[in-house]
């Protein structure tokens, strides 16, 4: 089993970067932080607060004012709206370009161990991560088709990758070297860093698109629901004059 630790999404200092995300279901309630933020839901809009199961001790007055509230907030958003396919589509094209550069992390691995003169069962031990992730990970990732698979690589993606970061901690002076070389742009680590931070900004972008197409989706079933109660509480009123 692999020893998983509470490690950063995305840590600005420069920490390894994991998306165990989308880390939740791609039509769950927020794959905050495709993290666990579940980041399938919008982070972007305050969205009015769900309906309730039954809006059956609504007055038609209170449906018509909820329904108001819906709509309008849905005018106000509308207009930035691709669709939600296209912007599944766009997001997992993102995450999936993130993750080449993520699976670089073999041939970081190759180098650091160069340049930090790592020799014997430690070597071997790191090697044995470089294996992992040529076969194993990259196995599961040209599986992935949809942005719910993705959010079952990511889990498995993750403790690989947290493993491996409490491996670099058992070393000390491996340890010591590698979190000053984390924060040099110039060094091995710096630059693989850097190159991930520049792709990550672009997953953020894509998904907040998908953020607009969620949040349109729920206040139009949120729409349709009230004109149902607004409808069945109109023909309640009709019957009983």
């Amino acid at each position: 089993m692999f020893k998983v630790h509470n490690l950063d999404l995305h840590a600005h200092t420069g920490r390894f970067l994991f998306l165990l995300l989308i880390l939740a279901a791609a039509h769950s309630k927020v794959y905050a932080d495709f993290g666990h933020r579940n980041d399938t839901q919008s982070n972007q809009f305050a969205l009015l607060e769900e309906l309730p199961v039954n809006l059956d001790n609504y007055t038609l007055a209170e449906l018509l004012d909820l329904r108001k509230q819906h709509y309008s907030q849905l005018q106000s958003i509308q207009d930035k709206s691709n669709s939600l396919k296209t912007s599944e589509r766009k997001l997992l094209s993102q995450l999936l370009a993130y993750d080449n550069i993520r699976l670089k992390i073999t041939d970081v691995i190759k180098k650091l161990i160069d340049e930090y003169n790592v020799h014997g069962a430690y070597k071997k031990k790191l090697l044995g991560y470089c294996q992992t992730f040529n076969t194993t990970i990259k196995t599961a990732r040209n599986s992935v088709q949809t942005l719910t698979e993705y959010k079952m690589y990511g889990v498995q993606f993750a403790l690989v990758y947290a493993s491996l970061v409490y491996t670099f901690k058992e070393n000390p002076e491996f340890y010591t070297s590698y979190q000053q070389d984390i924060e040099n742009p110039d060094s091995t680590l710096g630059a693989y860093i850097t190159e991930l931070n520049q792709s990550y900004r672009k997953v953020e972008l894509a998904r907040k698109e998908y953020d607009v197409e969620l949040a349109i989706q729920q206040l139009k079933q949120s729409i349709a629901k009230l004109d149902g109660a607004i409808v069945k509480r109109r023909t309640r009123l009709l019957t009983q004059h």
